[in-house]
């Protein structure tokens, strides 16, 4: 279970109101964590004035997502849960394209260990604006303590790059601290997470069950004998081996010759296979071929390229469950000898750092 150095303490869910609260000073106030600078002074607010004062607003102007926000606030700092619920749910209905709302939701619903509810609304703060690190961060602590270990990995993993983007923008340092602001103007304290996620990637990725791979690939020949030239098509098993959901890469064409894995083929004498044009073009190791066309009648001259943009999938799948595959042998190496050949195919898993191997199989060329 991860030790959280950042204590998302959103009591009040202050720190979110600022970047919205112009209007309103008192309502600037900073959240509190367990790595904290010493804090700035903090204003005393009255809360059962301040709700009043809201409420006034709110029959001048009902349909003010802004005042329905302050609302709730104020109601969830007199500790009135259901009414801080109807009245940030109002908020979010009124202006679905305003991420804030979402994350004062969030803050309240983990306080309270409300955890459906809380991954629920964060879902859609992140469908709002994918690019904040807050988001991607809270939803990778809430996989880790799943245990859902290669999906918290990635979502730290892009929180990180996120924050790179923030850093990269000196003017985003301010108050001692980095702020990511999103589209609405609403600004981010991603400073104690900048201090922290290398660490949090670290633990993910030497957590007890990422030293195991997680998926087995079993394999099979559609035929164990086939005639020289023939289609020699290899069927793939990847199962799930895990005790969490993973993604695994699935091969849309592999009529056209893709392939997603590594493959090795030897021959009886233990030689590898050649590899045909096209699979040294899939893997990198060879240009794709060329067709010059000279310029003529006035025209510029140019370079027609035989490279094909891929078509992979990415499957979730879950702990037990497989996802089926294919090879076609055929246009990845050359079986133009008659003979015996083993096959093995390959898969390097990042998060055990290693390569899962296949069962190995034998098939016979004949003439």
């Amino acid at each position: 279970m991860k030790t959280r150095s950042l204590s998302l303490k959103l009591c009040l869910c202050i720190q979110f109101i600022a970047g919205c609260a112009q209007s309103n000073p008192a309502f600037q106030t900073k959240i509190e964590d367990s790595t904290a600078k010493p804090a700035r002074k903090v204003v005393e607010i009255d809360w059962h004035a301040e709700l009043a004062e809201r409420q006034k607003q709110l029959e001048r102007d009902p349909n003010s997502a802004f005042l329905h926000n302050q609302v709730a606030v104020a109601y969830d700092a007199l500790g009135d849960f259901d009414n801080f619920d109807r009245e940030i749910q109002t908020a979010i209905k009124l202006d679905p394209s305003n991420s804030i709302d979402c994350y004062v939701a969030y803050a309240v619903y983990k306080r309270r260990h409300l955890e459906e509810k809380g991954l629920s609304v964060l879902e859609k703060a992140l469908q709002i604006d994918p690019a904040n690190p807050l988001g991607h961060y809270e939803k990778a602590g809430s996989l880790e303590d799943a245990k859902e270990w290669q999906r918290a990995l990635k979502e730290y993993e892009t929180a990180q790059q996120f924050l790179r983007d923030v850093k990269s923008n000196p003017q985003n340092f301010r108050q001692d601290s980095w702020y990511y602001t999103d589209a609405r103007g609403n600004p981010y304290d991603v400073g104690p997470i900048d201090s922290s996620i290398a660490n949090d990637i670290a633990r993910v990725r030497a957590a007890p069950s990422t030293k195991n791979p997680r998926f087995s690939i079993n394999i099979k020949a559609e035929e164990s004998k086939v005639k020289t030239g023939s289609d020699l098509r290899i069927d793939l098993l990847v199962t799930n081996t895990s005790d969490h959901i993973i993604s695994l890469g699935k091969t849309l064409a592999p009529d056209m010759g893709e392939v997603t894995r590594e493959v090795d083929v030897f021959d009886a004498g233990g030689k590898p296979a050649p590899q045909t044009k096209m699979y040294r073009v899939l893997k990198g190791k060879e240009s794709p071929e060329e067709i010059v066309h000279p310029a003529e009648n006035g025209k510029a001259g140019w370079v027609e390229t035989s490279r094909r943009v891929f078509t992979i999938s990415s499957v979730e799948v879950k702990p037990g469950d497989s996802i089926d595959d294919r090879i076609l042998l055929g246009k990845l190496f050359d079986f133009s000898k008659p003979g015996n050949y083993t096959v093995q195919v390959r898969e390097y898993d990042y998060l055990s750092q290693t390569y899962v191997k296949s069962n190995t199989i034998t098939v016979t060329i004949i003439p």
